[in-house]
């Protein structure tokens, strides 16, 4: 009897520690979820006060990702085009024709500086026939490194002013030449004027010179319009017109032909040679 008294009282408390911890965890399950319909009906109050807040402009909604980007784009367009609008270009008047060239010219990342100017200038029947004016431009850091190669360094500046070496010099230089026309002339005229000036140094069954030709196919000039050349260091010849690139022809022989009519032993345009002359022997090495 005592016995079984023992495991009957062991059964009762066993039985009232098991009851106490349901309800212990019963309460502890309602007030969690009490917990989380107070937070949610929190959430809740927030939101439709800030839905409230929106409706009457006191707050907006955070853009999209792809909102931003197109704003930040935008901003930058606009940068550049202030950036744009602030760099000035300056033009100087070529006298003879009357007719402007910018002071430089940017090619990609180059920056090339007018050293010599001039006119073409056709005769015909003994009339001066104005063609274009011309700009050629270099740049002078490249021009000096250049000239110091072919003299060396404390090279006079008469000799320089009097060696065709110094014209040599331009040849590892990148170089540009610009014309303006001062009258509407045929792109075919303009090609063959000028390969009669490439011709002898490439040849005439020289591919580049072809090509070259070529570019100037269906082109008419109106006056007052612009055609670039611009030789790349390593010999890439790229021509423009009206600053727009329609080819670029690698070849080196190609770019000294074209540029040695301007500065070359007999030059089309005598004043060009003489301006870049002068310049040349100012260049401090």
């Amino acid at each position: 009897a005592p016995a079984t008294t023992t495991r009957g009282a062991a059964r009762d408390a066993s039985w009232f520690a098991n009851d106490a911890w349901r309800r212990r965890r019963a309460r502890d399950v309602a007030n969690d979820k009490d917990d989380d319909e107070n937070e949610n009906a929190r959430l809740t109050m927030m939101k439709m006060d800030k839905a409230h807040r929106r409706e009457r402009g006191v707050i907006r909604a955070a853009p999209s990702p792809w909102t931003c980007r197109r704003a930040m784009l935008a901003s930058t367009s606009a940068s550049m085009r202030d950036d744009a609008s602030r760099a000035v270009v300056r033009f100087v008047t070529e006298p003879r024709t009357g007719l402007k060239i910018p002071e430089s010219t940017r090619f990609g990342d180059a920056l090339l500086t007018l050293r010599a100017k001039g006119a073409r200038i056709k005769r015909i029947a003994g009339v001066g026939i104005k063609v274009y004016a011309c700009g050629i431009y270099v740049n002078t850091r490249d021009v000096r490194e250049a000239m110091r190669a072919v003299f060396g360094a404390g090279a006079s500046m008469g000799e320089m002013a009097e060696s065709e070496r110094a014209f040599d010099a331009l040849r590892r230089c990148e170089r540009a030449a610009r014309l303006v026309f001062a009258r509407d002339v045929g792109g075919d005229k303009i090609a063959d004027a000028l390969a009669e000036r490439i011709r002898p140094a490439l040849g005439a069954n020289s591919k580049s010179l072809h090509r070259f030709e070529a570019l100037f196919n269906g082109v008419t000039f109106q006056k007052g319009a612009s055609l670039d050349f611009h030789a790349k260091i390593g010999g890439a010849l790229e021509t423009r017109i009206r600053g727009q690139s329609i080819g670029i022809i690698h070849d080196q022989a190609l770019c000294d032909a074209l540029f040695d009519a301007y500065l070359g032993t007999q030059p089309v345009i005598p004043s060009i040679k003489d301006d870049m002359r002068t310049w040349l022997a100012s260049v401090v090495l």
